[in-house]
């Protein structure tokens, strides 16, 4: 009997890691978006394919008529939503967990606040994996009522999915309080996207040195900081990115002549490319992939000091640190950096080497392939046993 309960046992575990996985993604608004969990989600959902995996994602249909189709290998089913910043994933909800159980699925990663609520309450079925980018509820920039039902949500998320990831350690000494199992799994950058030299943007000044801010246009991402903080005359300042805070934005350049607002662009990849200086002016942050995509295509970056940031670069060597909200601390960051080549070319070169050494995607699908399969491992011997 022994014996028996061996062989069944190395079954399951032969199972878990060799054969192929069908997993669903949930999170991403839509493919045409640039955020973070988007991009986040397509280069992990790639990467996966590659290695043979069937990998679905859920998102809105964007007033298309095709509800599926496959791009990059990877399964996009699109479901009707209403539009707004608040109800645009709740909308989709429905939609979204029905087709969700509807769908071949080993395993469920979902990756934002309403999605993964729907699925720790309605996909428990099979295992579920949640990665948090950023915590919803400490933002300030929502209003009361809303951190309150993200903060309930979070709640039963954190409690309840087989296996909580986050993308930055901020977000880990938070979860610590309600699980001590949490890993960080940081984001990545692909560097083969910034090889091939695109064409110099249109809006940019030949004439002038570039500094970009690209971003969501939310109070916490610091934009308006930066724009009050800019007033070199031999530079101009391109303000790139789509939000609620956008008019306010457009009002407060309107009074500026050498800061340009771009708004929101298909592809980043250009103005990274001839871009002198990015700058993250942020107030509360993880580790966002616009940063790693600056340092990735040779910028020299400035970004505040917030804890995720200041543990894995090197302060003066492979960027600028500031202090968060400090506009006057900022604003000499600047003139000193757009004044110094020597340090600018420095501050670069290491920057991109860091890159190379410790953020390449596939080394970091291969931790998410590694936890995927410890899951799937995890819930056949719980099933096994009962």
């Amino acid at each position: 009997m022994a014996k028996f309960n061996y062989m069944l046992y190395f079954l399951f575990y032969y199972c878990a890691t060799t054969l192929i996985m069908n997993i669903t993604m949930i999170g991403a608004k839509n493919f045409e978006e640039v955020g973070g969990i988007e991009v986040h989600i397509k280069e992990i959902s790639k990467r996966l394919v590659d290695r043979g995996h069937r990998v679905n994602t859920i998102v809105n249909n964007m007033g298309r008529k095709t509800s599926h189709e496959v791009i990059d290998g990877i399964n996009v089913y699109r479901v009707p939503y209403i539009h707004s910043r608040y109800t645009t994933k709740l909308s989709m909800l429905p939609s979204l967990l029905w087709k969700a159980r509807k769908l071949e699925t080993d395993i469920y990663h979902a990756h934002d606040v309403v999605g993964g609520f729907g699925s720790a309450l309605f996909l428990n079925a099979k295992p579920l994996i949640y990665t948090a980018h950023g915590i919803g509820y400490v933002r300030s920039d929502w209003t009361p009522p809303i951190r309150l039902s993200l903060w309930t949500m979070e709640q039963i998320i954190f409690r309840k999915v087989d296996k909580l990831l986050t993308v930055d350690y901020q977000s880990k000494e938070i979860l610590k309080r309600i699980r001590d199992d949490v890993q960080v799994i940081h984001n990545g950058v692909d560097l083969d996207r910034f090889k091939e030299k695109k064409d110099v943007p249109n809006e940019f000044n030949p004439d002038k040195l570039r500094v970009i801010f690209a971003g969501r246009l939310i109070p916490t991402k610091g934009a308006h900081l930066l724009i009050d903080s800019f007033n070199e005359s031999n530079a101009e300042l391109y303000i790139i990115g789509k939000g609620p805070e956008e008019e306010k934005l457009k009002k407060m350049i309107a009074k500026k002549d050498n800061v340009k607002f771009i708004g929101y662009v298909n592809d980043i990849v250009p103005y990274f490319q001839h871009a002198d200086i990015f700058v993250l002016p942020s107030i509360y942050e993880g580790l966002p992939i616009s940063l790693l995509e600056a340092m990735a295509s040779s910028n020299a970056c400035i970004a505040t000091d917030i804890a995720d940031i200041s543990q894995r670069f090197k302060n003066g060597e492979e960027l600028i640190l500031v202090e968060p909200g400090n506009v006057d601390e900022l604003s000499r960051a600047l003139g000193d950096l757009i004044n110094d080549e020597k340090k600018r070319r420095m501050l670069a070169r290491n920057a991109k080497d860091k890159m190379k050494k410790d953020y390449d995607w596939d080394s970091i699908v291969d931790l998410i392939e590694g936890i995927y399969k410890e899951t799937l491992n995890k819930a056949k011997k719980l099933s096994y046993r009962g």
